[in-house]
């Protein structure tokens, strides 16, 4: 389940499991790892061998400029329809690495040195490795690192690590557009709205659909889509709807669905208001993503 603890700036673009691959050639620590992990949704490969980890894992490599040349945003606005298409290349690739320091032939540090993707590294360490660990971090060989006597916490510590991946890259496309058309995403009552439905729901997959923020969500079970409006936006929608609903629209009290009617028709549903957003959810049968 995504955590939204803590105070967030903004809410981001998109988020999903991130697939984990725990490298360690103590096996009795590999299926600790694997234990401490079982709530995380993600996919969890295990290698007690550094050189087939080395063969086998398969990290995420994106480059920010990659959402520009492969259509996932441009100058102006980001390609929604692409969004999905991003996430389904990132299913079969390890977005974090978890490694022991000690390892034969070969430590943790020069493990990660191998990969220079956009993949999360959290070293797991002695005590007598601490000083080592804290000047991989400090120059950004690892992400984190953990020591074993204190890696009860890790599940934890991996849904934070998640949490700032996906923060770190959504600051970074809104630097290649518009953020002004993103501005809704910053806003302190759309974000509680947003956090608020995603703990109830239990959500673990969401990407943005479209620049008016609607947000497809995904529990595991059902999927569904988020529509928040701000007050401002349905005064302009109001134009848009029948002269006997416009009052409605205009106090909140329904709001336009552009995504699960298929005629030509705007569909129209209750929403809850929250300071100046109203917002809804419906569920989704079949819909494409």
């Amino acid at each position: 389940m995504i955590t939204t603890k803590g105070t967030n700036s903004h809410v981001n673009l998109f988020y999903f499991p991130l697939n984990i691959a725990v490298v360690d050639d103590d096996q009795h620590l590999l299926n600790s790892v694997s234990a401490k992990l079982t709530s995380n949704t993600s996919q969890i490969s295990l290698y007690n061998s550094p050189s087939e980890a080395i063969t086998d894992i398969n990290p995420i490599e994106l480059k920010i400029r990659d959402f520009i040349d492969n259509s996932f945003c441009n100058e102006f606005d980001i390609n929604y329809n692409m969004l999905p298409e991003f996430i389904k290349y990132c299913s079969n690739k390890h977005g974090i690495i978890i490694s022991d320091y000690y390892m034969p032939n070969i430590s943790g540090i020069e493990l990660f040195n191998r990969y220079n993707g956009d993949v999360v590294k959290v070293l797991l360490t002695e005590v007598l490795t601490s000083s080592e660990a804290v000047e991989a971090l400090q120059d950004h060989k690892i992400s984190h690192y953990i020591q074993k006597e204190d890696f009860n916490n890790l599940a934890h510590i991996i849904n934070i690590l998640q949490h700032r991946y996906f923060t770190s890259l959504t600051e970074k496309i809104l630097m290649l557009v518009n953020v002004d058309d993103y501005k809704f995403l910053f806003n302190d009552d759309y974000i509680k709205i947003f956090n608020n439905i995603c703990q109830q729901l239990g959500v673990i997959k969401y990407h943005i659909l479209n620049g008016f923020g609607n947000y497809y969500l995904d529990n595991g079970n059902n999927r569904y889509i988020l529509t928040i409006y701000s007050l401002s936006d349905l005064r302009d929608m109001a134009t848009d709807v029948a002269e006997e609903k416009r009052n409605d629209v205009i106090s909140g009290n329904l709001i336009p669905s552009y995504f699960l009617d298929d005629s030509n028709c705007i569909a129209l549903i209750k929403a809850v208001k929250l300071g100046d957003y109203c917002y809804a959810i419906e569920t989704i049968e079949d819909f494409r993503v």
